[in-house]
């Protein structure tokens, strides 16, 4: 009954959405619907399994990040064709990340025995947390808090053993050198000498400064993992 209730609800939304969505009309009226939908799924879906303590299966997974994506996704483009919406979707965002936040406190608290559940909402946060970066800043931005969140991430994950945590700053590393490389190419690609508005202050720039600081990232994630201090780290949330 969940699954099929889940399905042709999201379905049903969506065939409306697609074929007789009016900003101007549907607006407050289709963000109530999602927000009421999204809330109904989420709470049905973790009480049952808080309150049977049932481990987590693929197709919970698969629900959860459905849901929750679907949510964003919608949201994310009914804001989006908002005349004003532009200002406001780096919030949407953080207010999905602050949503699975008060779920993995809650979840925490319960202390089940089934982690994963803990370990799947916690990587919604960081996954939204990270959606907002871009959502609301430049690329020069994007790359210092990208940078920032690898080393918090790893320096968490490693000093207190979460493994988890360590595993999502590896990727938060590839993602800000990413970030850093398109940074670079935007800026030198348009260089010349030629062109005063091109023109760059040799050490004194933010480009320069954001590199510095993306290197100075780096080298902490570095010295903390060859730090004989702490051991490489194992799944626990303990």
């Amino acid at each position: 009954l969940y699954y099929s209730s889940f399905s042709l609800t999201w379905i049903i939304f969506l065939a409306w959405y697609f074929n007789d969505f009016n900003i101007n009309n549907h607006f407050e009226m289709a963000l109530i619907f999602i927000s009421i939908f999204f809330t109904l799924f989420y709470i049905v879906l973790l009480s049952y399994k808080l309150h049977k303590k049932e481990m987590f299966n693929g197709d919970d997974v698969v629900l959860m990040l459905a849901n929750a994506f679907i949510f964003y996704g919608l949201g994310y483009a009914i804001i989006n064709a908002h005349p004003l919406g532009d200002s406001f979707l780096g919030l949407y965002t953080l207010f999905n990340a602050f949503i699975h936040f008060t779920v993995s406190v809650i979840v925490y608290r319960q202390k089940l025995a089934d982690k994963n559940i803990f370990y799947l909402i916690s990587g919604l946060v960081l996954t939204f947390l990270t959606i907002a970066v871009p959502v609301q800043l430049d690329g020069r931005y994007v790359t210092l808090v990208w940078s920032a969140e690898a080393a918090l991430l790893f320096w968490i994950g490693r000093t207190k053993a979460v493994g988890f945590y360590e595993k999502i700053s590896y990727v938060l590393m590839i993602i800000s050198f990413i970030s850093l490389i398109q940074d670079w190419q935007t800026v030198y690609s348009t260089y010349s000498v030629n062109v005063t508005d091109s023109r760059i202050t040799p050490l004194w720039n933010i480009n320069f400064l954001t590199s510095l600081l993306f290197i100075g990232s780096f080298l902490y994630i570095n010295i903390l993992f060859y730090s004989k201090k702490y051991a490489t780290t194992s799944i626990s949330i303990e």
